[in-house]
């Protein structure tokens, strides 16, 4: 589940950021740091042996929380990135008119 709620915030930082690059770039490392996670998770804690039946249920597990408890840390993490947008905005807005002045 960590993993998934990982996927999600790297997802909100993209679309906050509004760059296909940042987003390729977010995408590979949020990749790279899976993979090495879950390798040294299997050499850990199962005396270096790799099974295909764990790499399996763990793609089914990230398809369950996708399918399910996905929506809600999208919509927290939507709603936040909005509140966020909107409070640069207001600042932005507030050095412009100091600038002015």
């Amino acid at each position: 589940m960590a993993w998934g709620v990982g996927y999600d915030f790297v997802t909100s930082l993209y679309k906050l950021l509004r760059s296909k690059v940042l987003g390729f770039v977010f995408d590979f490392l949020l990749m790279v740091f899976c993979a090495l996670s879950f390798f040294s998770f299997l050499i850990g804690y199962n005396s270096g042996q790799i099974r295909v039946l764990l790499c399996v249920l763990s793609l089914i597990g990230f398809g369950v929380y996708l399918s399910t408890v996905h929506r809600v840390f999208a919509r927290v993490f939507d709603k936040s990135l909005r509140i966020l947008r909107r409070r640069t905005k207001k600042f932005a807005k507030s050095l412009k008119i100091s600038k002015k002045s």
